[in-house]
């Protein structure tokens, strides 16, 4: 029987041979491997493997290798003007970190803020900066409202906390609003009734007998009375 033959008759079987000294071979080179590497002696300071994060980071300076990373700064997650304290100390680990009273809290606690000056402490004004209206910004003394056109720092009727705030004139109700003058009433016009005196009537004079144009009227009226007659009869 020739190789050919062989190879035909028995090819399933050659092929298992095969297979079985594969993978004999293939384990003893593994337990040869896991014995190597059980007796292998390992410096504490050398690890045989870096992670991800490492590969590629080393950086050989005359012998010695330097792992370089950088470590991300982790974002905070209390947002600027929410965080409550007492000085600027309170908000030394933030990025917002004066600790002042801002105009637009209407509590007595500071918060940490970028800027105290700021309306909320955390948004910049814009290019024509508006001032904080009468009565809101709260103070301390009259400094806090030097940069304000509300100069008088003072507690007002209005409010029902017991905050100083910024106003025109401690004294008004609100601060801001002066009051109303208090109307001067018209008196009103007294008619004077005049109590007009009656005249007195003037008696009337009679001519004063035997006077010269009396006696004269007389007699003129008595000629002229005769001669009537005359002519009639």
């Amino acid at each position: 029987m020739n190789i050919k033959e062989f190879f035909k008759h028995n090819w399933l079987t050659i092929i298992l041979a095969l297979g079985t000294l594969i993978l004999a071979i293939g384990t003893i080179a593994i337990i040869f491997k896991l014995k190597q590497l059980g007796t292998q002696r390992v410096a504490p300071n050398a690890p045989q493997s870096r992670s991800s994060a490492q590969a590629g980071k080393c950086i050989s300076r005359k012998g010695s290798c330097y792992l370089t990373f950088s470590v991300p700064t982790p974002t905070p997650t209390v947002q600027c003007g929410q965080e409550t304290c007492q000085s600027d100390s309170n908000c030394s680990q933030l990025p917002y970190k004066v600790c002042a009273d801002i105009a637009s809290d209407n509590t007595s606690q500071k918060k940490c803020v970028i800027n105290a000056k700021w309306y909320d402490g955390c948004t910049p004004p814009g290019p024509t900066p508006t001032p904080a209206p009468c009565g809101v910004r709260i103070c301390g003394t009259n400094n806090d409202c030097a940069d304000l056109d509300y100069k008088v720092c003072a507690d007002i009727g209005s409010d029902n906390t017991s905050q100083k705030k910024c106003v025109t004139n401690g004294d008004w109700f609100d601060g801001c609003t002066p009051p109303k003058a208090t109307p001067t009433p018209t008196p009103t016009p007294v008619k004077t009734v005049t109590n007009l005196k009656s005249p007195t009537p003037t008696p009337l004079s009679l001519p004063s007998a035997g006077s010269s144009g009396t006696l004269t009227l007389g007699i003129g009226s008595i000629i002229l009375a005769t001669l009537g007659l005359a002519l009639l009869f």
